[in-house]
Parts: structure tokens; sequence; C-alpha cells
């Protein structure tokens, strides 16, 4: 057993906490699901919201850059030192980028 008093049945998430492995399959899949089923609702939130809002209510700055002009906040945010700074970047694919003349 390892010095922590865990047995190595137990697996560590990134969260910090400890989930015990289930030794009967059935239940085991049920929580399996379960872990799906959070996973895929967190990543609906983010999808819904935007990542920028998803960052804010993680006590981030965010700045969600739709057009060239947006990119003059986000260059503000930064010399501003408003770290941690999310920068959402919603480009257009249909849209091309101007030639450039040098």
């Amino acid at each position: 057993m390892p010095a922590d008093g865990r047995s190595s049945a137990e697996s560590v998430l990134s969260s910090g906490r400890h989930l015990r492995c289930v030794a009967n399959p059935v239940r085991q899949a049920s929580y399996d699901a379960e872990g799906r089923r959070l996973i895929q609702a967190a990543q609906e939130v983010m999808l819904r919201k935007g990542k920028s809002e998803t960052g804010r209510s993680l006590g981030a700055q965010a700045v969600t850059v739709r057009e060239e002009k947006d990119l003059t906040v986000a260059a503000e945010a930064i010399s501003n030192g408003a770290f941690p700074l999310l920068i959402e970047i919603k480009a257009d694919p249909a849209r091309r980028a101007p030639e450039c003349s040098n």
C-alpha cells in the first residue's frame, strides 16, 4: 500500500479527487457513463457560452475578437497586464484576409 494509505485500486483525477475502481463491471460501466455525460454537458456549455465567457466565469480576463477593430481591445488588455487573459478569435472562414502590400 502506498504511503498515503490509498490502495492501488484507486485512481487520481485531475481535480485531486480519488475514485475507487469498482469490482462490479456493471456498476463501473454506470460510473463511466455518468462521467461521459458530465464531460459532454461541460462541452455543451462551452459551445453555447463561448470560451471567453467560460474564461470569465473562471476568473480570467477575456476578449472576443470578431473583427479587426477588436484586435485593439486585445492589444490593450495585453499591454495593461490583464492576466490571466483569454483571447477568443471567432473568424469567418468564408471571409478572406486583406491583401498585404509591401
